[in-house]
């Protein structure tokens, strides 16, 4: 994963969520830039399927790539307690973006519709799939390098981006107050587990880690009418009810996602630093009180869970 993540902080990218097999990439930019950016954003896909879009694995099974892509405006929710926060993206963008991976097969780059009418069409050879609103990507005019480092460079975040060796790159710092309550807000959004080993000071190629953990998937499907501030409500007390439940049992919230006015919580018994003994038991018991509580105290919300 990481040869072609390089490719997409290459390109000006930034890694928003990784969620299961799937990773979310986004490239900011004004509505002037957009069509600018497809292009920017198409050329950094078919590299990635070039380079990276199918690899053998010692299991004698390959691993292929799929990607879609949209675009649009988007809304980053953040819910949470005093001690933990977690964001969650929310846009149509989001819902298309999404839509058009899954129709996607492998080795193919897919566009949304939105994705199609705002880009530099006369640039772009696709085919609409049959019966489908989306487009497969054929083939496209190639960028020159200077084409590549003016579209990315129209990023601030990317004007200091500096070529290290061995070809990887590297972010410039992210500026913020040195106020200590500002760190301790980014903090927040930190898994604890990460946390743990920060605070340790341990190095970042001991972090990896294979180690026997119970996990617990809980889905929440918010009603169709649900506007924006009720999201927002709802991902609020749901997760400070989450996390107030499975604290006790050192559960953590390891990932959140949300899409299509679902979202799906990830939580994890066992992590380094966090192992006690019955965790499955705890988590089991932690799935039973979360649909009780949930059910019981969300307002237009369906909820599953399943250890």
């Amino acid at each position: 994963m990481s040869d072609f993540l390089e490719v997409v902080l290459d390109f000006g990218g930034d890694i928003l969520k990784f969620g299961g097999d799937a990773v979310l990439v986004v490239w900011r930019a004004s509505e002037a830039q957009l069509p600018q950016t497809i292009s920017l954003v198409l050329q950094c896909c078919q590299q990635i399927q070039k380079k990276h879009g199918s690899r053998d694995t010692h299991l004698g099974q390959k691993l292929h790539l799929k990607i879609g892509i949209s675009a649009g405006k988007m809304t980053i929710l953040s819910a949470g307690d005093r001690d933990h926060q977690q964001y969650f993206i929310c846009s149509n963008a989001l819902d298309e973006v999404m839509m058009a991976q899954n129709l996607a097969v492998k080795s193919e780059v897919i566009v949304s519709p939105t994705c199609w009418e705002l880009c530099e069409q006369e640039q772009i050879q696709t085919r609409l799939l049959g019966g489908k609103r989306v487009l497969k990507v054929q083939r496209m005019e190639h960028m020159s390098g200077s084409e590549r480092e003016d579209a990315a460079g129209q990023f601030d975040q990317h004007t200091k981006m500096r070529r290290l060796e061995r070809l990887r790159h590297q972010r410039p710092p992210f500026h913020v107050s040195n106020d200590p309550k500002a760190a301790a807000k980014m903090q927040k959004y930190i898994p604890e587990a990460a946390l743990r080993k920060l605070d340790v000071d341990m190095p970042l190629h001991l972090w990896s880690e294979l180690r026997p953990v119970t996990s617990l998937f809980i889905q929440l499907r918010f009603s169709a009418n649900a506007d924006i501030l009720d999201l927002q409500r709802g991902l609020c007390d749901a997760t400070r009810m989450i996390s107030t439940i499975i604290s006790p049992h050192k559960g953590e919230i390891n990932k959140s996602l949300l899409f299509d006015k679902g979202c799906t919580f990830l939580c994890v018994f066992g992590m380094s630093g966090a192992k006690l003994h019955h965790e499955s038991t705890h988590a089991l018991d932690s799935a039973l009180q979360i649909f009780s509580t949930c059910s019981t105290s969300l307002r237009n919300l369906e909820t599953e869970a399943a250890p």
